[in-house]
């Protein structure tokens, strides 16, 4: 009989499980949770949807007394995850209350689909006014998991956290352990954080305050006095207890000095030395932006006309982009459905997509689809579908970021979106210029020429082509760079004048290691291999198979770009190029028409050489292109010349930022000396003083440089001579110096103070701008 309450059985699979949960003629096990109460569950359940639970169930003590002991987990938790294991569904299960502890279970239990739903509910909770919602549970998940916890649960919640802004004047539920994990997680973050670090401050002072003082008045006039002075020495000692594991992710230098002499020193938290290095810093122009990561902030409402979110970060009524922006999650104009590549289906508005759109507009007039409202896009994953929707609906791409860029360019191709194109490009000019991550480009280029292929040429391609070719390729760093990427890289630069930066013998050993890493995972016999410069310790079918890797790369490797000494004991000795091209190339030096070292426009990038005598006197920044100095210093690029008997005229531009003092540019042997300290030079180089110096001969060139001017080097490894240029005015050979050695090192000499940096077309996006649409 079917009362009123119930549904047939044999219809719903969830509907029927959820019965069983309740169903005692089923219970054959118990589950005793950390406080105390005890649940009952069914066995088959049990072992049948957990992996854990099964062992658990099946281990010989407990199949004897039916019993299971969780000292970790509530029962509140406890219900959510049979409800998920009896019916795979926790919809309204999960609140504010229990997330914590359900996915401290979840994690527990290995039930990964129930933790992608409580971190989807998780976001969803972040929508909440109630901002103190975000530090409550952040400090539960700290106290749960602990101070080191680094999951997506934690990673949400601290996006919560630091998109509102910390008052000093509330009380809230952040606790200081949860304090101290959040500070630590954003030190040095780009994630969109809210609060000023003087703010960070205060926030973290009155918190500690308030550890040991109750009386609310009493701490609004220490916090104005700016003074524990009216405290006791035992409450004095207390609130630096609590603050102390606090202030060292502070970071004096993200505030002004007044702020650190008037608001900050007088509490007496900092060290002296501390403070000092501080104000250091500020007065010499390397104090950091007030606020970590990316600010963030809410809109004020200053008048009727605007209608501001209760969150605060939207407003309505006067601009079309962000009352269109609302339109995107809006189920309501729900009317086609886009079924993206990775499985997941995004919901539009056939009047935005077709009127912003024309191929959406031919997709969505088709006749089959005007009837099933249903587009299905094989190539385009959901998460460049929501950047695509984002910008047709709003011109803008805030979503946009390292992880979805190439799929949201090939998507913005596909549906014809030149702007977007040209945003995205932009984009990634920005972030090449920008980020020191040297990985990223590589990462970014494999994942391109995946996504289109090896014969794609377009703007995107050029962009991380320039990005990988300016920075060198390192024999002994495991990185992001496929084997496809590398052979697309080196065929499209095989003859090229973009800035390069890795000399074509060492192009051979990063490909050859890279080969080899793909075979071969054990890295003290790659070692081994390199050592020997031979395969003699590797078996038939894995020197096969790395030969196999690397026939498609060689044909882009010049021979006729290295030395013979280079290719006799470290390239012919593995066989990879056939007889005939190493004839070829012995051929081609005996004649003399052997290349440059190196393809392109050399560039380098400086090394922070620290000598015997002194130690963090050189600051390089920009990725390695940009030097200063705080003691008199010399510094060498980390590019060897080397001399050629038919070709090797280069050159290099070097940009005077600041000059303090005299600054020296040129070339030195490569087994120079820079710990000798009876000279202010090295080498042989232009002072700008406009005198050329070569050890302690000196002579009057004629061309002084000051802040602001370009210098180049004209260096002439064929004949072994070197001239300059000032802002393009180029100077005559310098004919004393006869005796430049067959290798050399750019050098620069520079005084305290003084900042220089090289190649100013790496740092220039017009610049780029222009070469990748050449």
């Amino acid at each position: 009989m079917i009362t009123n309450n119930s549904s047939p059985r044999g219809r719903s699979l969830e509907k029927d499980f959820k019965r069983l949960i309740d169903d005692e003629r089923f219970h054959d096990t118990a589950i005793k949770c950390s406080d105390g109460e005890t649940i009952y569950s069914c066995k088959a359940i049990l072992a049948t949807r957990s992996d854990f639970f099964n062992s658990c169930i099946f281990n010989e003590s407990l199949e004897s007394n039916n019993n299971l002991l969780f000292k970790n987990i509530n029962s509140a938790a406890m219900k959510v995850l049979l409800e998920f294991l009896y019916t795979s569904n926790v919809e309204g299960l999960i609140t504010v209350d229990n997330i914590v502890e359900v996915y401290y279970a979840s994690i527990h239990f290995d039930l990964i689909d129930l933790q992608d739903h409580i971190i989807e509910s998780t976001r969803k909770f972040s929508m909440d006014k109630n901002v103190d919602v975000g530090k409550k549970l952040l400090s539960e998940c700290v106290k749960k998991f602990s101070i080191k916890v680094d999951n997506k649960m934690s990673q949400v919640l601290i996006n919560w956290v630091a998109k509102n802004k910390l008052e000093n004047s509330e009380i809230d539920s952040l606790s200081l352990k949860g304090l101290k994990f959040f500070l630590e997680k954003t030190y040095d973050t780009q994630i969109p954080f809210a609060t000023p670090e003087f703010n960070i401050w205060e926030y973290t002072l009155a918190k500690s305050i308030r550890k040991v003082i109750q009386n609310e008045t009493i701490i609004e006039r220490i916090l104005d006095k700016k003074s524990f002075s009216m405290c006791e020495p035992q409450e004095i000692e207390g609130i630096k207890n609590h603050s102390t594991p606090l202030i060292k992710f502070i970071n004096l230098k993200r505030m002004d000095g007044e702020e650190i002499e008037q608001h900050v020193e007088p509490f007496g938290t900092y060290p002296t030395q501390e403070l000092k290095k501080s104000y250091s810093s500020i007065l010499n122009g390397r104090g950091l932006g007030f606020i970590r990561g990316v600010p963030i902030f809410r809109w004020k409402n200053n008048g009727p006309s605007l209608k501001i979110s209760v969150d605060g970060f939207t407003v309505e009524g006067r601009s079309l982009e962000n009352d269109l922006r609302l339109l995107i999650a809006d189920e309501r104009f729900y009317d086609i459905a886009l079924k993206c590549s990775d499985g997941v289906t995004i919901y539009g508005c056939k009047a935005i997509l077709a009127t912003r759109s024309d191929v959406f507009s031919a997709y969505i007039f088709n006749e089959s689809v005007e009837k099933n409202n249903n587009l299905s896009f094989n190539d385009i994953n959901s998460t460049a579908m929501k950047v695509i929707l984002e910008f047709l609906y709003t011109s803008k791409f805030d979503c946009l970021n390292v992880d979805n860029i190439i799929e949201s360019y090939f998507a913005s191709i596909l549906f014809d979106l030149i702007d977007l194109q040209e945003h995205i490009i932009e984009f990634t000019i920005k972030i090449s210029l920008m980020n020191e991550n040297e990985d990223v480009g590589k990462k970014l280029l494999s994942e391109c020429v995946k996504k289109f292929s090896l014969e794609a040429d377009n703007k995107m391609s050029r962009v991380l082509i320039y990005w990988v070719a300016k920075n060198k390729l390192e024999k002994n760093e495991i990185d992001s760079l496929s084997l496809e990427g590398l052979r697309y890289l080196l065929e499209k630069t095989f003859d090229t004048q973009i800035p390069f930066a890795t000399p074509e013998f060492n192009i051979w050993e990063y490909s050859l290691i890279k080969a080899i890493r793909k075979v071969i995972q054990n890295e003290t016999l790659i070692d081994e291999i390199l050592d020997k410069s031979s395969f003699s310790t590797c078996e038939p079918q894995e020197v096969e198979e790395i030969k196999n890797h690397l026939t498609p790369i060689i044909s882009y490797i010049d021979l006729n770009r290295m030395d013979t000494k280079e290719i006799k004991q470290h390239v012919e000795p593995f066989g990879i190029f056939s007889a005939i091209d190493i004839s070829n190339v012995y051929c081609s030096k005996a004649l003399d028409e052997e290349l440059e070292f190196i393809r392109g426009i050399p560039i380098f990038k400086w090394i922070n050489y620290k000598s015997s005598t002194s130690d963090n006197q050189i600051i390089i920044t920009n990725g390695g292109f940009v030097a200063e100095v705080i003691q008199p210093k010399s510094i060498l690029g980390d590019l060897i010349f080397k001399s050629n008997k038919s070709n090797g005229i280069y050159e290099w531009d070097i940009s005077i930022e600041k000059l303090c003092g005299n600054i020296y540019i040129g070339i030195c042997d490569v087994n120079e000396d820079l710990d000798k300290t009876d000279q202010k030079y090295h080498g042989w180089v232009l002072g700008s003083d406009g005198y050329v110096y070569y050890k302690k001969k000196w002579k009057w060139y004629d061309a002084k440089f000051k802040e602001g001017d370009k210098v180049t080097v004209h260096l002439d490894m064929k004949n072994r001579s070197c001239a300059f240029s000032i802002n393009n005015n180029k100077k005559s050979v310098i004919s004393e110096w006869n005796n430049i050695p067959s290798q050399v090192y750019p050098i620069v000499s520079m005084e305290c103070g003084s900042k220089l940096r090289m190649g100013p077309q790496i740092i220039s996006m017009d610049l780029l701008k222009e070469m990748i649409t050449a």
